[in-house]
């Protein structure tokens, strides 16, 4: 169990969930309660009501265990009745967030791997619809995590996300990024976050200098004077493009390095400002380990896209970099 801490205006209370400061102390026997209501009888709801939010919680799983039988596997509380076991269900575990953004006092977050985000998506749609404060945070968000082979290998899941209205996606290129982009995920108060993060490790990329800057959604990481085109990457490909834009640089190629963790939050900002990042006087290349499409908005019709449009395969993912004519990276460790 995690000690009271703060973010915002938001007290972290346990290691599943976040509770608004708003809501109180009440809030808590209300968690016991919605699952109550939502599951089980008036009865059982209206007798709950005196219980101290642990007990309610337990009390809830109980009853639910009576009446269903096997039900003991399907959800799983901890004794302080903040931690859910969802167990491998994506669409019941962002169904159950959804009722519990809902419900409110809550801001509830749940974790899988970026491919079954496929499995999630309706009940994502809908929070992105409701402007729900729900957290979704993906792993394994590429080839990078190797010889799990292509059923579990990212290619079109982060841009098809992107398009959903009204969902901010964040693939964070190092911890300081991962770190920001939760920040803004907790106090955003009129929609759901996706946070898309790598397996493999990732060398560090920013300072704290840069934090105003990675809350923008897209911004300059590195520059050379005068430079001839712009790199724009995201996620553990920003470091692919700050090693490419050190070896233009031995060639005599001045370039800039743009890391773009939301381009959701890029694009709520003032055209001088992505003029300001992206001129459309550099030509641009986009590097993605994903589906190319998403960025030609980004690189317009002139403008080079490294990516994959074909699924993975299953291999280290040194090699399917390589294979895939990504730009080549060392083993992951």
């Amino acid at each position: 169990m995690k000690r009271p801490g703060r973010v915002g205006d938001t007290a972290i209370i346990g290691a599943g969930t976040y509770v608004d400061n708003e809501c109180g102390a009440a809030s808590a026997t209300g968690w016991g309660e919605y699952i109550m209501r939502v599951l089980l009888t008036r009865t059982a709801c209206d007798h709950m009501r005196t219980m101290p939010a642990p007990q309610a919680a337990k009390a809830a799983i109980e009853v639910l265990q009576q009446r269903v039988a096997g039900l003991g596997g399907l959800i799983l509380i901890d004794r302080s009745g903040r931690y859910m076991r969802y167990g491998i269900r994506e669409h019941g575990m962002a169904a159950i967030m959804n009722g519990i953004a809902l419900h409110r006092g809550y801001i509830p977050y749940g974790g899988t791997f970026l491919t079954f985000s496929d499995y999630s998506r309706n009940a994502i749609r809908m929070a992105a619809l409701m402007k729900l404060r729900v957290i979704h945070v993906f792993t394994h968000d590429s080839i990078g995590l190797g010889e799990d082979g292509p059923t579990h290998q990212s290619v079109e899941h982060v841009p098809s996300l992107r398009i959903i209205p009204g969902l901010d996606v964040w693939r964070p290129a190092d911890g300081l990024e991962t770190a920001v982009a939760w920040a803004c995920a907790v106090e955003r108060r009129d929609g759901p976050s996706a946070l898309a993060l790598s397996r493999q490790n990732l060398p560090r990329l920013t300072d704290v200098a840069m934090v105003g800057n990675i809350r923008k959604g897209g911004y300059v990481l590195a520059e050379q004077p005068n430079p001839q085109a712009v790199i724009v990457a995201t996620g553990s490909e920003t470091s692919l493009a700050m090693a490419a834009h050190q070896a233009l640089s031995a060639l005599g190629i001045a370039t800039r390095v743009v890391s773009m963790p939301c381009t959701n939050v890029f694009d709520r900002q003032s055209e001088a400002y992505q003029e300001m990042i992206l001129p459309l006087s550099l030509p641009t290349v986009a590097v993605e380990a994903a589906h190319p499409d998403f960025w030609r908005k980004y690189v317009g019709r002139t403008g080079v896209v490294v990516g994959i449009a074909s699924f993975g395969e299953s291999a280290p993912a040194g090699d399917l970099y390589k294979h895939l004519s990504l730009i080549h990276i060392s083993e992951p460790t």
